[in-house]
C-alpha cells in the first residue's frame, strides 16, 4: 500500500514532503538546481495550490508542491529556524541548514495464511494470522551544507528511536489525500500502534555528480506490533454528575472492526463508575474514581491503571469482556456514575487492514 509522504512517530514529525520541498523552493537558487529537484505533477482534488498562487507559474512550484496534500500544508514554510521545523535547535545553528526528508512510504500487508502441501496433491490453506506490520521508507534527505546534512543524519537516527523505548510508540500516516470539500480532513489520518524502528536509517550517495552535502538517499524500516490501521474518533469527553451516565450504540463499518477506549477517573468517591456492555454476556467494571484513572482499551485488549490502588479497584467476574463490534455489527455500551461525579472520555477506534 502506497502512502502519502507524511510520517510522525511518538508525536514528532519525521517527514512532511510538502514542508521540505517548500524549503527547497524558498531557499534554493538557480545555481543549485539539485536543490529544486522537480517531481512529476499529478492532478487531483485535495492537493495544495497555495504555493502556485504565491509564485505564479514557476515550474518548480508545480512540480515540487502541486502534488502534495493540502491537509499537510500548515505553511507557508519559510526556513527551519523560522517555522520552526521539528529538528531545529537554536543552540545548533547548523540545524537551520538541514531541510528535511522527501519520503516514499509503503505499508506491507500483515494478513497471512499458511499453506501446507498434501501428499495426495494440492495443498491445505490454513487460518488467517496477523503478523507484524512493516512500514518501508525510502527517499532523499536535503541540506544546504555538510554540517547541516550531518546534523540531519544524527537527528533522524535519534528521532526514529521514538519516545517509549519498548515499542509502544504510535506512528501517524496518511494513506490517501482527502478532497478539499470534506468537513474533517484529519479523519483520513491513520495510526499504527506499538511501532519502532527495526532497520536504518541508512544514508547513501544518489549520484556521484550530486554533492552529498545537498542531497543523499535515505532508507529505514519501522515495524508495528499491532497490525491494524487505527482511525480514532472522540465520542465524549466530559464530567458526569452523580447518578448520571452515558449510553451509545456503536456500529462498525463494513471495512473495519470497531473498538472503544474508555478512560474514567478523577471522581470523588469509591465505587464510582460502572461500564456495561449489553450482549450475550454482560460484564461490569467498577473503578475507585477518587484515586485512580482507569483506561479500558478494547482496541489493544489491555486495561491500564493510572495510579492509586492498582488493579484492586477493578470489580468483574471472569475475564474482561472487550467492547468490540465486529465488521458490520453493533454493540450497546452504558457508563453509569456512582454516588459521586466522575471524569469520562470515550474514544471510538476503527481497526482497518
Amino acid at each position: 500500500m502506497k502512502l502519502e509522504p507524511y510520517l510522525t512517530l511518538g508525536g514528532l514529525e519525521i517527514a512532511n514532503s510538502l514542508r521540505t520541498l517548500s524549503y527547497l523552493r524558498v531557499l534554493g537558487h538557480p545555481a543549485q538546481p539539485t536543490l529544486q529537484y522537480p517531481l512529476p505533477f499529478y492532478e487531483g482534488l485535495g492537493y495544495s495550490d497555495l504555493y502556485s498562487d504565491l509564485y505564479g507559474s514557476d515550474p518548480y512550484v508545480v512540480g515540487n508542491l502541486g502534488c502534495y496534500c493540502s491537509v499537510l500544508d500548515t505553511g507557508p514554510y519559510a526556513r527551519p529556524s523560522y517555522d520552526p521545523a521539528p529538528w531545529y535547535d537554536p543552540d545548533r545553528p547548523e540545524s537551520d541548514d538541514f531541510l528535511g526528508l522527501r519520503l516514499d512510504l509503503e505499508l506491507v500487508p500483515a494478513a497471512k495464511r499458511p499453506v501446507t502441501p498434501l501428499v495426495r496433491g494440492g495443498a491445505s490453506v490454513g487460518a488467517v494470522t496477523y503478523g507484524v506490520r512493516v512500514l518501508q521508507a525510502t527517499g532523499e534527505a536535503y541540506a544546504m551544507s555538510r554540517a547541516g546534512m550531518e546534523y540531519g543524519e544524527r537527528w533522524l537516527a535519534r528521532a526514529l528511536l521514538g519516545s517509549a523505548g519498548c515499542g509502544d510508540d504510535v506512528a501517524v500516516i496518511l494513506p490517501t489525500c482527502p478532497p478539499d470539500d470534506v468537513d474533517d480532513p484529519d479523519g483520513y489520518l491513520r495510526e499504527l500502534a506499538g511501532i519502532g524502528v527495526v532497520d536504518g536509517p541508512v544514508f547513501t550517495v544518489i549520484d556521484a555528480e550530486l554533492p552529498e552535502c545537498d542531497i543523499e538517499a535515505v532508507s529505514f524500516q519501522l515495524a508495528a506490533g499491532d497490525p491494524w490501521l487505527r482511525k480514532r474518533t472522540l465520542l465524549v469527553d466530559e464530567a458526569l454528575g452523580a447518578g448520571t451516565g452515558w449510553s451509545g450504540r456503536i456500529t462498525a463499518p463494513p471495512s473495519a472492526d470497531t473498538a472503544l477506549v474508555v478512560t474514567i477517573g478523577g471522581g470523588s468517591s469509591a465505587d464510582d463508575t460502572t461500564i456495561t456492555s449489553a450482549g450475550a454476556v454482560v460484564v461490569s467494571y467498577t473503578v475507585d474514581g477518587a484515586t485512580d484513572t482507569l483506561v479500558l482499551d478494547s482496541s489493544r485488549r489491555v486495561v491500564t491503571d493510572g495510579g492509586g490502588d492498582g488493579f484492586g479497584v477493578l470489580d468483574f467476574s471472569g475475564p474482561p469482556a472487550w467492547l468490540i463490534a465486529p465488521s458490520g455489527e453493533s454493540i450497546d455500551v452504558t457508563v453509569r456514575s456512582g454516588p459521586g461525579p466522575i471524569g469520562l472520555r470515550v474514544e471510538r477506534v476503527d481497526l482497518e487492514l
